[in-house]
């Protein structure tokens, strides 16, 4: 059985809570929500790039999404279950370099 790191551990330390702290101020609704016509309550902070693939970007401001529960929780399901992560960037690309998409252009 293998043993989760403490959270200090994977990056989330002092200086993720005060970016953490940052983002939810500057983008209190759920990001996602809004795109839907919907006003929800952000409560989480996500790395839009994971910081298991980019740790240098960890406390980039411009790496950060705020975002409900829900939606935190069903893109992490679904990331897991697929291997990767659907969601794209505002052009309209997927943002995770393991998404199919990327597969017939290495």
């Amino acid at each position: 059985m293998t043993t989760r790191l403490s959270a200090a551990q994977r990056g989330y330390d002092g200086n993720w809570r005060k970016l953490r702290k940052q983002v939810l101020t500057e983008e209190p609704l759920c990001k996602r929500c809004e795109r839907e016509g919907r006003v929800t309550e952000s409560t989480i902070v996500d790395h839009v790039i994971p910081i298991d693939q980019r740790p240098d970007l960890r406390l980039e401001r411009s790496n950060c999404e705020s975002m409900c529960k829900a939606h935190h929780d069903a893109e992490k399901q679904e990331e897991e279950r697929r291997g990767y992560s659907s969601g794209v960037d505002a052009s309209g690309w997927p943002r995770d370099p393991r998404h199919p998409f990327y597969r017939d252009r290495e």
